[in-house]
Order: C-alpha cells, then structure tokens, then sequence
C-alpha cells in the first residue's frame, strides 16, 4: 500500500517535563473542542472528513453523437464534446477573488497568493488544481508524491472540524 512506502515513524518518545516544569503541578488539559454542524448540502451535514474526487474530460469534436442532424450542428457552431482522456488543466475560480461571491474580499492581491501562472488573463486566479500540482512550489509534485491513478484528477477535502480561516 502506498501508506506504507511512507518513512513516517509510527513512534515518537514524548516527555512532557522537557517542556514544562513538574513544579507546576499538572498542566492544564485543553477541554475537546465541539464541532460546528456543517452541511455540504442543506440537510446532508457532514459528520466527518471526507474527500472527493472530480475528473474533468478533455474538449474534442463531436463524433460520437448519432443523430446527423446534431452532428451537422455541432460541427458547423464549432461546439466540443467531452472525450475520454482527463483534462488536469488547472480550473474553476477561486471565490475569495470574485466580486460575484459572498465570500469576496476586495483588499485582497492574488498575486500574494498565487503564481502568475495560476492566474487565468492575469487576474482571475484557479480554484482547483490536479492532485500532481503541488500549489507551495507552483510545480509539479515530486514523482514519489505522486499516485499514477489520481494523476489529472481533482481532490476535494471537506472536514467538519476546518475553520473558515484555515479552509
């Protein structure tokens, strides 16, 4: 399995008394925080972490389509179908830089954020990005990051426990 080609050690040796003094007694235990009810969609509340996957297809002419009529259609208005192969172009916008989202922020720079390259005509910056992209180096990930069956494919990581500032 992949986790286990991972070098994490499953060990670590933790005394707390190199960070506090036994002096002071007992350290004070953080109480276990409560998590907010989310929902993805209204009344489907998500109750933990989950993860989705998108597969986008690639843009080609219409030559599958049966009817003539349609065919004819297509060609003649230029319009594309979906193929077979996956399309891992970076995609969709980020909402944060959308003056039609709720969560937009006008003092915002994109350019504190993203790359130039990740910026569609220079101002709109993507949303998604395939799971072979790696967003802190503006690259591609390391082949031994890389999983060969989520190559162009698009992940989704949804938890419950996320802040709106770390999400």
């Amino acid at each position: 399995s992949k986790l286990a080609e991972l070098s994490c050690p499953d060990k670590v040796k933790f005394q707390l008394w190199e960070y506090i003094d036994k002096s002071d007694g007992n350290p004070q235990v953080k109480p276990v925080s409560t998590a907010r009810v989310r929902e993805v969609t209204p009344n489907n509340r998500l109750v933990g972490a989950i993860v989705l996957t998108q597969e986008r297809r690639r843009l080609q002419p219409c030559t599958l389509v049966g009817n003539p009529s349609v065919l004819n259609y297509t060609n003649n208005v230029g319009k594309q179908c979906r193929g077979v192969d996956l399309d891992g172009n970076l995609t969709g916008r980020d909402p944060t830089f959308s003056a039609f989202s709720s969560i937009y922020n006008g003092k915002l720079k994109a350019l504190d954020y993203y790359d130039i390259s990740e910026l569609e005509e220079g101002t709109s910056p993507s949303g998604f990005f395939p799971h072979q992209y790696d967003t802190t180096r503006n690259a591609s990930k390391n082949s031994s990051q890389i999983w060969e069956e989520d190559v162009d494919k698009f992940k989704i990581y949804f938890d419950e426990r996320i802040t709106f500032r770390k999400a």
